[in-house]
């Protein structure tokens, strides 16, 4: 099963929906839990051979169903979403949606602020650290267990061909305060790529410069062993 992706921003990534302001949920069906996955383009399996299905969203949803009923499985990415955009379109998801009782997000270089909703990147940390404080506190007050991190993060051989060397880890290190978020272990995930390639004999470049699914089943791994942590 495929998180639904409901944003059609682009025509590549969501084809099947045509209204920006019409959410197709997976509507909660029996007592389990509620999931809800966003992010930007990755988190939408852009670049995925079966775009917009797969991805890492769903290599994590089948982990967890083994071990609890899932009631409803959502994704509200949008594809080349800033945080500040990101973490919006989660609040519009909750206040015209059931509330999940996980979310799970993925989150792009602060950066990508620069220029659009900021002028310079300490704006743009300001502006990214407030947002995230937002729905840290929202979560903590409404019972949602947030659950986030990011993938800007450079792995030289692994991730340094779609992830910036000058990024100079900003998004980890400004959100690293946060109990909801989790710092990637990098060298554990290098090694969980080279043993998910299968020692190297698989790519791990998608289309238009996303990452392939093996870079998506290491991202799933994370993300469960952090669930399993909390859980």
């Amino acid at each position: 099963m495929t998180p639904p992706i409901w944003i059609d921003n682009s025509q590549e990534v969501q084809p099947k929906f045509k209204n920006m302001g019409t959410f197709e949920e997976d509507k909660p069906s029996g007592d389990g839990i509620n999931l809800l996955f966003s992010g930007c383009s990755i988190t939408a399996n852009v670049g995925l051979k079966d775009c917009p299905n797969g991805g890492w969203s769903s290599y994590l949803f089948e982990k967890i169903k083994k071990e609890f009923n899932v009631s409803s499985v959502n994704n509200c990415s949008i594809s080349g979403a800033s945080t500040f955009e990101i973490v919006s379109n989660v609040f519009r998801f909750l206040n015209l949606k059931r509330k999940p009782d996980i979310i799970f997000l993925l989150l792009p270089p602060v950066q990508r602020e620069i220029g659009v909703y900021a002028k310079e990147i300490e704006a743009a940390k300001v502006l990214e650290y407030n947002m995230f404080s937002i729905l840290h506190n929202y979560c903590k007050e409404n019972n949602i267990a947030l659950i986030a991190s990011t993938w800007d993060f450079y792995i030289e051989g692994v991730t340094s061909w779609f992830v910036s060397d000058g990024n100079k880890e900003h998004t980890m290190n400004l959100f690293k305060e946060f109990d909801s978020f989790f710092m990637v272990h990098i060298d554990q995930f290098k090694e969980d790529v080279f043993e998910l390639s299968m020692y190297g004999s698989l790519s791990l470049e998608g289309s238009d410069s996303h990452p392939s699914e093996v870079i998506h089943m290491a991202y799933a791994k994370m993300f469960y062993e952090e669930w399993k942590r909390g859980k």
